[in-house]
């Protein structure tokens, strides 16, 4: 009797926790079969967005609007709650959107330096892209020689342009040999001429008098600028 009184016992006991966890599962099926996962709006057209939310059964709101470069209006480009969040079905997604942005003609920045171009466009609102710089003939001075967009072209207020900035030519000479020469003579002609002259190096050479150039950088047949600095070797 006494076995039998455990057996239902333990029986009714499981029937308890089954039936308590059948309830907390349909419980949590009624919960769920209620949500849902919010899609990723981000980068699809707003007429796109709103139709995806309406099969699925949430509402899609324009909160804000911004001006994007390179990106055509009507744009989803920002959404709350974030992709794979849980919402009540007939809840509420805020998205922004791009909008098209008031639109200026380029001006001509071709002749002028960098620092006049970064003034003017930040005055225009306009921001300053990449800059390549190369040498280039015929200028003084380092200045802007082509843009992109060109001069003339329409451009959003928030835009950017790109600059290439050309770079005088350094006027290259081509390094005689002085080996064998004074060394004082060939300092005194290469500084009156503008050249930078390193302090010699002074070295024993057995069989050659004092102050004799026995080695020179760059090597006689190399291209020199004035700005680009001649050592010298010497005897004692």
């Amino acid at each position: 009797m006494g076995k039998k009184l455990i057996s239902l016992l333990i029986y009714g006991g499981v029937f308890l926790i089954s039936a308590a966890l059948s309830a907390v599962i349909t419980f949590a099926v009624t919960i769920k079969s209620g949500t849902i996962y919010v899609p990723k709006f981000t980068g699809l057209k707003i007429e796109e967005a709103r139709k995806e939310a309406e099969r699925i059964g949430i509402v899609l709101r324009v909160v804000a609007r911004r001006q994007e470069e390179n990106i055509e209006p009507g744009i989803v480009l920002s959404q709350e709650p974030y992709p794979g969040s849980e919402i009540k079905k007939g809840g509420e997604v805020r998205v922004a959107i791009s909008e098209e942005g008031e639109k200026m003609k380029i001006p001509d920045f071709r002749g002028k330096k960098v620092e006049e171009v970064r003034m003017e466009a930040e005055d225009l609102g306009i921001s300053i892209g990449n800059i390549t710089r190369i040498y280039y003939p015929g200028i003084s001075r380092p200045s802007v020689i082509a843009q992109f967009p060109s001069p003339g072209k329409e451009i959003s207020r928030r835009g950017y342009v790109d600059l290439l900035v050309g770079l005088p030519l350094k006027e290259a000479y081509v390094m005689p040999d002085f080996i064998g020469r004074n060394f004082e003579m060939i300092q005194i002609k290469l500084t009156s001429a503008g050249f930078k002259i390193a302090p010699p190096e002074f070295v024993q050479y057995p069989g050659w008098e004092s102050g004799v150039i026995v080695q020179q950088l760059p090597f006689p047949g190399y291209k020199i600028t004035r700005d680009q600095e001649i050592s010298f070797k010497v005897t004692r």
